[in-house]
């Protein structure tokens, strides 16, 4: 961290976006000024050699079931921290944000767990219009502005599965569930790894064809 500018923006990038988002998350909340690049490589170079992995609709993209009908969810106690005793805000905060790696499920992996009836949460943070023309069977949807206020419906005890469009805001919202102390994994690819209807899915999902192909160093 010492090697990173306090007083310039910062942009994150890895391959597809999806690892950015967790380190973008993390560093925000250090203070830093942070941007991630939206499917990160994927999205700025067509090199093969340079973008080396990209989300490929045949290979990441399931058509696994959705429903439409709202889940309200329950209500919990709130999870506690155990990274630190310290009382100091910037201790905890430092704490909190180093203390865990990032955590992904695929949504194979995913639609096994449902199928099995594993306790869990799934959390959808897409817009309210997009989670009524269909989302993860069971799971409710509270919007990344809303977060903070609804904690009390995420259960501590077991998996917190977090779903978005494309894995972005996903994976932040992982990022911070994981500091407060929820075991939280993003949903890799987020809805578009889940369904290939575009009235479910929003038609936001990664595309060759908006890739435009900007210069790289080697």
């Amino acid at each position: 961290l010492n090697t990173l500018p306090e007083d310039e923006e910062i942009l994150v990038y890895c391959y597809t976006g999806q690892s950015a988002s967790f380190a973008a998350a993390v560093l925000g909340v250090l203070g830093y000024d942070v941007q991630n690049l939206l499917h990160g490589m994927s999205s700025w170079s067509a090199d093969a050699d340079v973008y080396v992995k990209r989300f490929n609709a045949e290979a990441h993209q399931g058509d696994f079931k959705t429903e439409t009908a709202a889940q309200d969810g329950s209500s919990y106690d709130y999870p506690e921290l155990e990274n630190t005793s310290s009382t100091s805000d910037s201790a905890i905060i430092e704490a909190a944000a180093t203390s865990f790696s990032p955590k992904y499920i695929e949504a194979s992996a995913l639609n096994i767990k449902i199928a099995e009836g594993e306790d869990m949460t799934i959390l959808s943070v897409r817009g309210a219009t997009d989670y009524a023309a269909g989302h993860i069977p069971g799971a409710i949807n509270i919007g990344l502005d809303s977060l903070a206020d609804n904690l009390n419906k995420l259960d501590p005890d077991s998996p917190v599965y977090v779903y978005c469009y494309t894995g972005h805001s996903a994976a932040q919202a992982a990022s911070l569930l994981n500091m407060l102390g929820y075991d939280a994994y993003s949903l890799k690819f987020g809805m578009c790894s889940w369904t290939s209807d575009t009235a479910v899915n929003a038609g936001k999902c990664f595309s060759a064809a908006g890739v435009q192909d900007y210069n790289v160093e080697k």
